[in-house]
């Protein structure tokens, strides 16, 4: 990911506080525990969820598939929505690249992007689940909420050498 993918200053105009901010805000407690979900994805054996198909009594289609996922990501989006990972005021809806990120098939790199960029992919695929039913399991499935959870956890090893 290069910064010809970043999202537009603009978009982040009505966060507050400020991704950097929020980054900023996370005392020694948050930074464990976002080790220690780091730490149990990396454990995770298997997929992080599957689609489910409803069904009636008789078999047949009874609705949408939806879905279904481990109790992993539940606590990863919890924690995200908790600590403000997921910004509020940031207008994600508007940064279209950013969508297509999230829902690549491929690998997308995010070793040198900034707070801002990891804390607007996270944005991205946890809101995004709202209006794209899977949008959560596929960002999982792909590695891309792992490693912005890891990238992530490199701040705060810059923010302890400060």
């Amino acid at each position: 990911m290069d910064s010809g993918d970043y999202p537009r200053r603009e978009l982040f105009d009505d966060c507050d506080p400020s991704p950097e901010g929020v980054v900023a805000r996370l005392d020694s407690a948050a930074w464990g525990e976002l080790a220690w979900l780091a730490r149990r994805i990396a454990e995770h054996a298997g997929p992080f969820g599957c689609w489910a198909t409803p069904r009636d009594d008789d078999g047949r289609l009874e609705g949408f598939a939806y879905p279904e996922t481990v109790p992993l990501v539940a606590d990863v989006g919890d924690f995200c929505y908790q600590r403000g990972l997921v910004l509020a005021g940031f207008r994600w809806t508007e940064w279209d690249r950013g969508q297509e990120l999230v829902s690549a098939d491929t690998a997308v790199s995010v070793a040198e992007v900034p707070a801002r960029v990891v804390l607007a992919l996270l944005t991205v695929a946890i809101r995004g689940e709202r209006f794209s039913t899977g949008a959560v399991l596929g960002a999982f499935e792909s590695g891309l909420i792992p490693r912005l959870l890891k990238r992530l956890l490199e701040f705060a090893s810059e923010k302890s050498r400060d």
